[in-house]
């Protein structure tokens, strides 16, 4: 648990680094290996007021040792005190509305809350 602890402290603080400066990061813990990188745009900002920016991020866990490595048991994402989310006025869809649906389904079912695109590896040990 405390090695999990450690580890999710390193990427808040990579994250924190990342969104400031936009350079690669690389951090071991035990066994561990966490490697972020990420950015956003556009660079320059106002001083005094909020604006929207486009962020993007990658993260990569992997065991020093080449086995599978535990579990990812949470992903927590900080903003510093000038950063926020906002949800307000974007479009929703209905958890019912995608039960049982493949990922083109839901897709179709749902193309009008389609507000940005990413993509999740995972490994599945069998």
């Amino acid at each position: 648990m405390k090695r999990k602890r450690l580890l999710g402290l390193a990427a808040v603080t990579i994250c924190a680094v990342l969104a400031a400066t936009a350079s690669a990061a690389l951090v071991q813990v035990n066994g561990l290996v966490l490697t972020a990188d990420g950015g956003f745009t556009p660079r320059r900002l106002p001083k005094h007021a909020f604006a929207p920016i486009d962020f993007q991020g990658t993260a990569n866990l992997k065991a020093v040792d080449g086995g599978t490595p535990p579990p990812l048991q949470q992903a927590v994402i900080y903003f510093d005190r000038d950063g926020r989310l906002e949800t307000a006025g974007l479009p929703t869809c209905e958890p019912s509305s995608l039960q049982e649906a493949t990922p083109a389904e839901a897709r179709l079912r749902c193309a009008n809350a389609i507000v940005g695109t990413g993509h999740v590896h995972a490994l599945i040990p069998l």
